[in-house]
């Protein structure tokens, strides 16, 4: 145990091993992705863990994105960075944002994405590029993303150079509309058992409805009325919905495909209606 201990003792303090998540529409084999943890490393030797979430998300989807990183974001150490690289500078935006929220952190385009996570009001938001350097035959989104993610694991802080903003982009629209008696939202996921993900979370279910009766309704003829704790609650083949553990409504069918068999894709239109 002595012997264990003065090892231990011997480790720089100063040695963290910092955490790095990617969350894209490059593919696994990306050499884009390969490319920039070639960079990061360079910067920061070997104190990175890499972890790919998704690199396989569909070409340009941020919704999807969005909804696949706010499952799991949270389950990550403190001061976990995390990098969306889609829709990047040059391409259909200006910008590439640097913001934090309970203590994790994210390195998103501007194009609403903080909404897309469910953050209304994140800390403070910092441009890492802006419009005029995009235009520059120079300028490297790639290397802008590796030199800031090095400069702020060893400051712990933003650098000056790297002005706030108060305008970035919000997406009000991906959000449930709510009503004195009913909510009307969509589909945003089909996981892999072909399950219909709703962005209806739980909490807006509770408190619009109130313990009232209700009827969810969808491909216009199909209405379920009760929601199923486990899907041993069902016979095969029967359709359901529930909460999943992140407290989303979902529309499955029991031992079958939900999205096929009840015409459900993304963006297919779910309305609860209480009585």
């Amino acid at each position: 145990m002595l012997y264990i201990f003065l090892i231990l003792s011997k480790i720089p303090k100063t040695f963290i091993m910092h955490t790095i998540t990617f969350t894209s529409d490059s593919g696994d084999g990306s050499p884009y992705l390969a490319s920039l943890k070639g960079m990061l490393l360079q910067r920061l030797q070997e104190r990175i863990s890499f972890v790919n979430i998704n690199n396989n998300i569909t070409h340009f989807e941020l919704p999807e994105a969005a909804f696949i990183l706010k499952r799991c974001y949270s389950d990550f150490p403190e001061n976990t960075i995390h990098m969306v690289l889609m829709n990047l500078p040059g391409g259909s935006i200006s910008r590439l944002l640097f913001s934090s929220f309970k203590n994790q952190h994210f390195i998103v385009p501007d194009l609403g994405f903080f909404s897309l996570l469910g953050i209304s009001k994140p800390d403070k938001v910092y441009a890492l590029s802006n419009i005029d350097e995009i235009y520059d035959k120079n300028f490297s989104v790639k290397e802008r993303i590796a030199e800031f993610t090095a400069e702020y694991l060893k400051k712990k802080s933003v650098p000056a150079k790297y002005p706030e903003i108060d305008d970035y982009e919000t997406f009000p629209d991906f959000y449930p509309t709510r009503h004195e008696n009913s909510i009307n939202g969509k589909v945003v996921y089909i996981d892999h058992y072909s399950n219909a993900i709703t962005n209806i979370d739980q909490q807006l279910f509770n408190e619009v409805g109130k313990g009232k009766p209700f009827e969810v309704k969808f491909d216009r003829s199909t209405v379920l009325d009760s929601i199923k704790n486990q899907f041993i609650d069902v016979k095969d083949g029967a359709a359901m919905c529930y909460f999943d553990k992140q407290g989303y409504l979902v529309i499955a069918i029991k031992k079958g495909a939900a999205s096929s068999l009840l015409r459900l894709s993304k963006e297919s239109d779910v309305a609860i209606y209480f009585k």
